[in-house]
C-alpha cells in the first residue's frame, strides 16, 4: 500500500484511525487544498469518553486497568507478612517453600537468610533441595524464596516456586546467574507469560542448604 492509498483509507474510515490522547482527546483527519493538491492535516478536537466509539472506550478502560494492575503483578511474592505492595493471596512463596523443603523457617522471604544463621548452612553455590533467597527490592518488597529442583550448570538451575506468577505454583523454572563473579548474587528468572528469560536482574543472598549444621537438634 502506497502513501496515497493509506491516506485515502484514513479519510474513508476516520473512526478506525482515531487515537486516544489522555482519554479525552482524539485526532481526526481533515483535508485542506493547497495549489490544487490534497494534503493531509490533522486537528485535535476535545471529546468525552461517552463520545468515543464503544471499541475505543473498551481500549481506554483496558489500558488503565493494565497500568493499575501491573505494579502488583511485579511485586507478586510475599513472605507471610510485609508490605501492602505485595501480593497477599492465600498462596505465598515462603510457606510453600517451607512445606516443600527441609528448611523450616518462617517470616518474610527476605528474612530467611539472616534467620538461617546458626541453623542451616548457607552457600554461594546451589545444590538440589536448597533454597534460593531473593533480597528485598522494589520489584519484590518482601523478597522471594525458590526451592532448587536441580543444578543444570555453574550458572543455571531449575527451581520450584510459588507466587512468582500470582496465585500459581510453577515447577522446573529456569534461573540463571548473571553476577560477574559467578556467586549467584544477581539472577534472572524465566517469565512464563512471555515464554522467555526475564529481563529484570534480581539481587539475591545465596542458598540455604538442606542439611542442618552439625550438632543441630530438631
Amino acid at each position: 500500500m502506497n502513501s496515497f492509498d493509506f491516506l485515502r483509507n484514513i479519510f474513508r474510515n476516520p473512526v478506525r484511525h482515531r487515537t486516544c490522547r489522555g482519554g479525552f482527546r482524539v485526532r481526526t483527519p481533515s483535508v485542506s487544498t493547497d495549489t490544487g493538491r490534497k494534503t493531509a492535516s490533522y486537528h485535535t478536537e476535545k471529546t468525552t469518553k461517552h463520545d468515543m466509539p464503544p471499541r475505543d472506550r473498551f481500549r481506554l478502560t483496558r489500558s488503565r486497568l493494565i497500568v493499575l494492575v501491573m505494579p502488583f503483578l511485579l511485586a507478586a511474592c510475599a513472605g507471610g507478612g510485609g508490605t501492602g505492595r505485595s501480593w497477599h493471596g492465600r498462596l505465598q512463596c515462603a510457606p510453600w517453600a517451607r512445606e516443600h523443603s527441609t528448611i523450616a523457617l518462617t517470616g518474610r522471604a527476605a528474612s530467611w537468610w539472616v534467620a538461617a544463621r546458626g541453623e542451616y548452612p548457607r552457600a554461594a553455590t546451589p545444590q538440589a533441595g536448597s533454597v534460593l533467597v531473593f533480597r528485598s527490592s522494589s520489584r519484590l518488597p518482601d523478597g522471594h524464596v525458590s526451592v532448587v529442583r536441580s543444578v543444570r550448570g555453574p550458572r543455571a538451575i531449575l527451581v520450584d516456586q510459588a507466587n512468582w506468577n500470582p496465585g500459581r505454583v510453577d515447577h522446573a523454572v529456569p534461573v540463571v546467574d548473571v553476577s560477574p563473579a559467578n556467586d549467584w548474587t544477581h539472577v534472572r528468572v524465566w517469565w512464563s507469560p512471555t515464554g522467555t528469560m526475564g529481563r529484570t536482574v534480581y539481587p539475591t543472598y545465596g542458598f540455604i542448604l538442606p542439611a542442618p549444621r552439625p550438632g543441630w537438634i530438631s
